[in-house]
């Protein structure tokens, strides 16, 4: 975004790496729509606001009441904070004739297709962006949490149906991932939710279809229709997350360059172990402690690739530890962030 406009960021705590991009912040109770508010409205005293927008669904209806009180494009708090009702949803596409997943069909396992459509929308109008789906609805074989985007992977019914979707919630402004899965009844609204996907989805997406979801996110918040989907060589790129139970011991690791293909554009290990839910009623957990991201003409060469990326990560002998120590020697080691990124 700071490539395409001056960012003044509102945050519950003062900016660390986010300064680098930033026009500024303003440290408030980004929950409390009131706060949110005053803040907007003192600094558009100041400067020249043109747009209002929330990368964050928690607080779409805080940033839709300051879009609002400072007379920006907005889809309105009320509609933000219905569409995040799970029942308000479902009621808002079956009156609008639109077939939406019951509750039951949720864990049916006889699904064909299950993909997420994010979306701009403004004054009304909807523009599909890029669809992408978990990656072990692609491949079995690829264990783990990820994501391929793949513009080849939806067809006309099912974008249509999502793009349905924008207008019978009553989404005006702004951006939405919105999961769309295909039945033995024909396809079927899952659930609408506001903002980009997330997991790295829209880099990938940059990445496979020249989407710059930045300039998106800046465009939509001043009111203006997103640049075209650029014409170009069909790509797919595809993110993966290496995951490990949550009772593994930090170690050491070495990220093996000269086992990469070509195709890999990022591999790394994160600063701290990310801390994820992997079972129902999140009683069982996992850490992730690595991702990579690549790129290439088909889904089997993102496979390729993604596997070659996770066997770059070699972790130490287990219970091996910087200083020597092996504190517990029968848990499996993680990566240490340190060794940076592989590109």
């Amino acid at each position: 975004m700071a490539e395409h406009a001056r960012v003044w960021l509102l945050r519950d705590a003062e900016p660390t790496w986010e300064k680098l991009y930033i026009a500024g912040c303003t440290v408030v109770d980004t929950h409390d729509s009131a706060a949110v508010v005053e803040a907007a409205t003192r600094l558009a005293d100041r400067v020249t606001v043109d747009g209002v927008l929330c990368s964050d669904e928690a607080r779409s209806v805080p940033s839709a009441h300051a879009a609002a009180a400072l007379g920006l494009p907005t889809t309105g708090a009320e509609v933000v904070g219905r569409s995040q009702k799970p029942d308000v949803v479902r009621d808002a596409l079956a009156a609008a004739g639109v077939p939406c997943v019951a509750e039951a069909e949720r864990r049916a396992d006889d699904l064909t297709l299950d993909l997420t459509f994010d979306i701009a929308c403004v004054d009304g109008e909807p523009f599909p962006l890029f669809v992408s789906r978990q990656i072990d609805a692609v491949f079995p074989e690829l264990t783990g949490s990820g994501h391929v985007v793949d513009s080849t992977f939806a067809d006309e019914e099912m974008t249509a149906l999502a793009v349905a979707a924008q207008r019978a919630v009553g989404v005006r402004y702004g951006v939405t991932h919105t999961r769309v899965r295909r039945t033995a009844r024909g396809p079927k609204v899952v659930s609408v939710h506001w903002g980009l996907s997330g997991d790295l989805v829209p880099y990938a997406a940059s990445i496979a279809a020249g989407v710059n979801p930045g300039r998106v996110l800046v465009q939509v918040a001043r009111g203006i229709r997103p640049d075209p989907i650029p014409v170009r060589a069909r790509r797919v790129a595809a993110v993966r997350f290496l995951t490990a139970q949550a009772d593994t011991a930090p170690g050491l690791v070495h990220a093996d360059e000269t086992r990469l293909p070509s195709s890999v554009d990022v591999a790394e290990a994160f600063p701290a172990p990310d801390r994820r839910s992997t079972g129902p009623g999140g009683g069982t957990r996992s850490l992730r402690y690595a991702y990579s991201v690549v790129v290439d003409d088909t889904v089997e060469g993102c496979a390729r690739a993604l596997t070659a990326a996770e066997k770059a990560f070699m972790p130490r002998s287990k219970g091996e530890f910087r200083d020597g120590t092996t504190g517990v020697p029968d848990a499996p080691v993680l990566p240490d962030a340190s060794v940076g990124p592989v590109r």
